[in-house]
């Protein structure tokens, strides 16, 4: 028995180890780049990143900013009665939620924003389904190329049923009470974690402060639902760590079905889940969480056999499986107008040259692959370049396209000339002041969170603690392997909030430990 804690233990140590290098490796290039340019795109342009510079006194003013709201909120703590700062943590909570909501509802009702693309086919395909027709299911149909949407398509139809189809404003507000939600969520989890209220204070003065997630709301897609379920598994998880309560497991089980359903990419949370279940197990030896885990991994596969069984029966087509996953890792090798590794919709074409057959499509997309891997082996310059705008183009795009994505409403239904919406969606300087928001925001939760890679990752901290990082690091590898859009990162910025929270207070606790240490030397 010795033996296996002694090996669970350096098992434990390595991987905190990797996890505290690896997070450090990517968060350090990241502030370095994030002080110097910045990316975004205008509305109503075409899909090609701008770089702007950035001024360095607007970060560092917003660094002192947040070094005097720690200072101030310290001073408080240290003053106030438990009871006054419960009532006040309650006052900020309910702030925060009302706060998104009210700036949510005025995003989602001041103009009608027509969806497109996926989000087109999505909520219209779940209309279509509900008429009886089935056509998006064909081979050559919308699902028949990307059968992973039948979740989602299946959840909004149920929607559907009580709203009306073609109600996409119903789903607009489901994200407003969802980005509330994720709000409410990021306090939950910081005090199952133990976090000080001064900390616990700020974290709502910086969520408030979230533009994109308060821009996604008009987005019709699953992005916004899977954070908040995904922030909600992480809570039932540590909560069970701190309180041994079984249905905390079974709220998992369920959170991780949902951020499945609404958005198949939550599977890299999934991934997070298994690796730290295999170290919670070794190190304490409790089966129920390896049984939640694996109901965790039945339950989704489960609700989407039975998804693709009751539309087989529905429509007669028999279940497509699909483009194949090198085809959105080819699209990911790709350059255009400057762009690498941007979506550029060539499976499709390639699909529909090839009469659709999936098989071909799926050869052809190995032989591009092949093609560009040789590229990249020939030219390593190139390659280290393209994976290098890839990135960034990514990461160092403050509003990760939460203007440009919402830019595209109703031509009878415009916004009121010369209004807050018309001002930022002319790319007038209403624009460029959200963006130097977020922009100083960026920064400030990207330097939390490697703060939080260098002095929160500790094994005396709960192990579950650690889903949110292991799934922003395996987010970033995917956001390298997979085609890009700056969208994509919007759902691991989001659950940073908490983290980059907790970084800033390892960070000053550990300061402060050392300051003692040096005082007692110095003055024994």
């Amino acid at each position: 028995m010795d033996r296996w804690n002694k090996f669970s233990d350096r098992l434990q140590t390595v991987a905190y180890w990797v996890l505290r290098v690896v997070g450090v490796g990517i968060f350090f290039p990241l502030i370095y780049y994030s002080l110097r340019y910045s990316q975004y795109m205008l509305p109503g342009m075409a899909e090609i990143s701008k770089e702007r510079q950035d001024v360095l006194w607007h970060h560092l003013s917003a660094l002192v900013l947040v070094a005097a709201v720690i200072w101030i909120l310290k001073w408080l703590e240290n003053r106030l009665s438990q009871r006054t700062k419960l009532w006040i943590e309650r006052g900020f909570l309910l702030f925060s939620a009302l706060w998104i909501i009210g700036w949510g509802l005025w995003w989602i009702t001041g103009v009608d924003r027509i969806p497109e693309g996926d989000q087109a086919f999505v909520y219209g395909g779940a209309s279509y389904f509900l008429e009886g027709n089935f056509s998006f299911l064909s081979p050559i149909g919308y699902c028949g190329m990307y059968p992973h949407q039948l979740g989602l398509i299946a959840l909004m139809e149920l929607l559907f049923l009580v709203v009306g189809s073609y109600n996409y404003f119903a789903f607009e507000l489901l994200c407003v009470i969802s980005a509330a939600g994720i709000a409410v969520l990021g306090y939950l989890l910081l005090r199952e974690l133990k976090t000080p209220f001064a900390f616990r204070i700020l974290y709502f003065l910086l969520i408030v402060n979230c533009i994109p997630l308060i821009c996604y709301t008009s987005w019709v897609y699953g992005d916004i639902p899977s954070i908040f379920f995904v922030i909600l598994a992480s809570c039932f998880m540590i909560r069970y760590e701190n309180r041994r309560k079984w249905y905390s497991l079974i709220g998992m089980a369920a959170s991780v079905t949902m951020a499945l359903l609404v958005r198949k990419n939550s599977m890299i949370y999934l991934v997070a889940l298994c690796i730290l279940t295999v170290l919670y197990v070794l190190k304490k030896r409790d089966w129920r969480v390896l049984a939640a885990m694996l109901l965790a991994i039945a339950l989704p596969f489960l609700c989407y056999q039975g998804i693709y069984k009751v539309y087989e029966i529905q429509s007669g087509y028999s279940h497509s499986k699909g483009f194949s996953i090198n085809s959105w890792i080819a699209m990911g090798t790709q350059e255009n107008q400057g762009m690498c590794g941007w979506y550029n919709n060539m499976p499709k074409e390639v699909f529909y040259s090839l009469s659709g057959d999936l098989d071909a499509t799926r050869e052809a997309m190995n032989d591009i692959l092949r093609e560009r891997f040789t590229v990249f082996w020939q030219d390593p310059g190139y390659a280290v370049e393209f994976y290098k705008k890839k990135i960034l183009s990514q990461w160092n795009a403050p509003l990760y396209q939460c203007i440009y994505f919402s830019s595209h409403y109703n031509g009878e239904d415009k916004p009121m000339k010369d209004s807050l919406l018309d001002r930022i969606y002319q790319g007038q300087e209403d624009f460029f002041r959200l963006f130097n928001v977020a922009d100083s925001m960026q920064f400030l939760i990207y330097l939390g969170i490697l703060f939080y890679f260098i002095f929160a990752v500790r094994k005396e901290s709960p192990i579950m603690e650690y889903l949110l990082p292991v799934t922003l690091i395996g987010g970033f590898f995917f956001s390298i392997l997979w085609e890009a859009k700056a969208r994509y990162i919007f759902v691991y910025y989001v659950t940073m909030y908490p983290l980059a929270v907790i970084g800033y207070y390892r960070m000053l606790e550990s300061v402060g430990r050392f300051w003692l240490i040096w005082k007692k030397r110095r003055h024994p």
